[in-house]
């Protein structure tokens, strides 16, 4: 059983059957390589878990089994490890690559072991940088290649940083995975956040954003880590279109730059989050990144932004929590509309003014009667502007509230647009004797037994 739900094994080790017959140390050099890559990985990852490798070279294939079981099994495996060698794209084994990257969708989840360099004019069929591509070869003094002897302390480094960025590689998939059947379903009235690809380094950061925010039922979209660029750009716009916040880890280190996306997955996802009309585009560096040390200056650029906070990443958790969380932007008021008349007698002047600090801590044009001043005129002009009028009737007696709606009344003719009326009665039912006295088709009473003005507000402040 691998380790990573979902495959039938966690590492196809993809080889020339020549390079297997190497041997120095003991063992066939390939074979060796893959018993000790296996004892590191039990030692390095969590459970009781068996690691699954898929290696032919110790009786996987079967006698008599066809090699197309190889390729078969390729398309099954989460990682896969190339025995690199200039024999190895002469061989058979790179069918078996072909068929691992057409259902992986991409390269970032190729390892490159190279037993030996490529001769002059060869070159693997897909690009594999670092950390994710070791040579297991030194040279000699006249500068030919010779392959690490298994005993000896080189070997030994470079399988343990082999090991260790596998183990890293495969925490992650498990992760994706576990997540994908376990999680609960987010809470639809949180906004939605989308993290951006990032950075072998920092997928694992990803993750654990991607579980953090999970935990409070943020709904979350994590850009494919592995799909190619071409692919990429499309279905990253389509995630655009579901997300109200991007979030974006940047490290010392940039993301690929295919010839089809020279800007990089890094810089197109900046920028394409920059123009989207409806999202909000959060991006952050660790506090130990050195910017000194960046030479590439589009990188450094986008490391500078002035979006991208430079802070703990415990903080940015938080910080990308608060902004999912926070109720969303309210829409902007309906072409030809001004702002909200709040109008109240003196003795209800209070409440009036909470119901104006509402309306302003919502970003909404309001403004609020003048209760230093009796000036009618005044009075009027706000009645003939505004496109919402609320009448505060608390304390007030009715016979005041008649007035003032005799007023709108008369003024109405001179608009040209309608306004909507709001009375808000409170407590309601109104006492005997100060019954509202009239009636009208855009006026609405807003009744508040306990004093609340919530519903008050969202009719004024939608």
């Amino acid at each position: 059983m691998a380790f990573v739900g979902g495959y039938d094994v966690d590492i196809f080790v993809s080889y020339s059957l020549r390079n297997d017959r190497l041997r120095l140390g003991g063992d066939p050099w390939v074979q060796r390589l893959v018993k000790e890559l296996e004892t590191q990985l039990q030692n390095l990852l969590p459970g009781e878990d068996e690691i699954g490798i898929f290696y032919a070279g110790r009786g996987d294939l079967k006698y008599g089994e066809p090699v197309a079981k190889c390729v078969d099994m390729a398309k099954k495996s989460a990682i896969f490890l190339i025995i690199g060698s200039p024999r190895y794209l002469a061989s058979w084994p790179t069918r078996e690559l072909g068929a691992f990257t057409s259902t992986s969708g991409g390269d970032s989840r190729v390892f490159l072991a190279e037993l030996l360099p490529l001769r002059k004019g060869q070159a693997y069929p897909i690009t594999i940088d670092d950390p994710l591509r070791l040579e297991f070869h030194s040279r000699t003094v006249r500068g030919s290649a010779q392959p690490f002897e298994q005993t000896v302390g080189e070997f030994n480094v470079r399988l343990i940083d082999l090991a260790n960025n596998m183990a890293e590689r495969l925490e992650t998939l498990r992760e994706i995975g576990r997540r994908s059947t376990t999680s609960r379903p987010a809470n639809p009235n949180f906004r939605c956040v989308l993290i951006a690809r990032a950075t072998d380094d920092l997928q694992a950061r990803n993750e654990e954003l991607a579980t953090y925010l999970e935990q409070f039922d943020v709904p979350v979209l994590l850009a494919d880590p592995d799909m190619e660029s071409q692919e990429f750009r499309t279905e990253f716009e389509a995630l655009l279109d579901r997300a109200a916040v991007v979030v974006q880890l940047l490290g010392p280190s940039r993301t690929p730059r295919p010839a089809t996306m020279p800007e990089g997955f890094d810089g197109f996802q900046s920028a394409a989050a920059l123009v989207h009309k409806s999202s909000q585009l959060l991006q952050w560096r660790d506090l130990g990144t050195d910017l000194e040390t960046i030479v590439d200056a589009q990188h450094h650029a986008l490391l500078s932004g002035p979006r991208v906070a430079e802070m703990g990443f415990e903080d940015f958790k938080k910080l990308v929590v608060t902004r999912a969380t926070e109720p969303a932007p309210q829409p902007p008021p309906p072409p030809g509309s001004s702002y909200v008349f709040i109008d109240a007698d003196k003795i209800d002047a209070l409440r009036a003014r909470q119901i104006f600090e509402r309306g302003k801590n919502k970003n909404r044009a309001v403004m609020l009667r003048n209760f230093d001043s009796d000036e009618p005129k005044d009075l009027r002009a706000n009645y003939l502007s505004c496109d919402r009028v609320a009448v505060v009737h608390e304390k007030s007696q009715g016979s005041w509230l008649n007035s003032q709606l005799q007023l709108f009344l008369r003024l109405q003719a001179k608009r040209k647009l309608q306004t909507a009326w709001y009375v808000d009665l409170c407590p309601a039912p109104p006492k005997t004797g100060d019954d509202l006295a009239v009636a009208y088709h855009r006026l609405e009473v807003v009744e508040s037994a306990d004093g609340s003005i919530d519903e008050l507000c969202e009719k004024l402040f939608p």
